[in-house]
């Protein structure tokens, strides 16, 4: 085998991704990332990500050293850094530090596991137009605690994981857990393939009460059909229904794609999809500017069609979706448009 033909075997280091959306109430918005996983080396990866729209800013650095020493557990070390600036949906700016240093377990084709300290430094500052519990939540903290993730692989079926117990040396202390799980449904390999993913987190608080730097916020594209904070518990007091975060969050997706249904043009692809989550709760524990918010369980849902085009590596797919169950305060996205490449 020639030099050429090793390195074209060997899998990816990198992934580069950027997408577009749009909708009727906030306009356009801007996501993107880029991910190396052989920074300098094998052990070293290096994450950056952000989003743009006419209501947020944000910008997140993660660092990570894997393997540092032989033998197995071997040590690694994660650092990130994010700074958001949601004043104009939520009246504050928010930034988080994080340091994870830790051991880590390499499971062969298992996959991995990694057990260590979690060391945080965040802040938020309100604004006065910030709802009343955000302002209640101003100021600088310092947490430390104990972290357990994983990535594991069974056939079909992919699991990752992640839990942490964190306390302020205070009056704080919880934890905080999630999950994801995908499944590749057992299709003959051909041209149509479908999968299924779950994703689950909870934080459980057994003393004083959790700031929105702890409490979970929906992503884009967390339920497709819903903007970034789209939906979950809010203030309708403040700022036309501020997004206050969660406690608890569970969505279901599922993909089907079929590719080379145009004669012509075989890397094209066309698929249907449907999501259905929710993000609920909060920790009043008798606060009672909390205990105003409606943090029910209130279930989303959303369908679509994505239309997709493979060029080698990369991948540009055209997201259109219909939210066919939503509240009056969600923010719905219809239309998105992303391109990712892995080299």
């Amino acid at each position: 085998m020639s030099a050429g033909q090793s390195a074209a075997d060997e899998d990816p280091v990198g992934r580069l991704a950027f997408g577009v959306g749009y909708d009727r109430d906030s306009g356009v918005s801007l996501v993107g990332a880029f991910q190396h996983r052989a920074l300098m080396g094998r052990d070293q990866s290096i994450d950056l990500a952000f989003s743009v729209s006419s209501q947020e800013q944000t910008v997140a650095l993660d660092y990570r050293l894997n393997r540092l020493g032989d033998g197995n557990p071997t040590f690694g070390v994660a650092v990130s850094h994010a700074e958001r600036d949601r004043s104009e949906r939520q009246g504050i700016d928010t930034s988080v530090t994080r340091v994870s240093p830790g051991a880590v377990w390499d499971l062969g084709d298992a996959g991995v596991m990694s057990l260590g300290l979690v060391f945080i430094k965040d802040d938020l500052r309100a604004l006065a137009e910030a709802p009343a519990i955000l302002q209640d939540e101003d100021g600088a903290r310092s947490l430390m605690g104990v972290a357990l993730n994983g990535e594991l692989g069974f056939g079909a079926v992919e699991l990752g994981f992640n839990a942490v117990l964190l306390d302020d040396g205070e009056d704080l202390r919880y934890t905080k857990a999630e999950v994801a799980l995908d499944y590749a449904l057992p299709i003959p390999p051909g041209a149509l393939s479908a999968e299924l993913a779950l994703r689950a987190g909870a934080i459980n608080v057994a003393q004083g009460q959790t700031t929105l730097n702890d409490r979970f916020l929906p992503s884009s594209g967390a339920i497709r059909g819903f903007e970034a904070n789209g939906f979950g518990p809010v203030d309708p007091a403040a700022l036309d229904g501020a997004p206050v975060g969660a406690t608890r969050y569970a969505v279901m997706s599922f993909d089907t794609r079929y590719a080379g249904l145009l004669p012509g043009a075989p890397d094209v692809s066309f698929g249907l999809f449907m999501d259905v989550g929710s993000a609920w709760g909060l920790d009043a524990n008798g606060d009672a500017a909390r205990a105003t918010i409606d943090a029910d369980t209130y279930w989303r849902g959303a369908a679509g069609i994505t239309i997709g085009r493979d060029f080698g590596a990369a991948r540009l797919e055209l997201v259109l979706s219909d939210a066919f169950a939503h509240r009056p305060s969600d923010r719905v996205q219809n239309v998105q448009l992303n391109f990712s490449s892995t080299f």
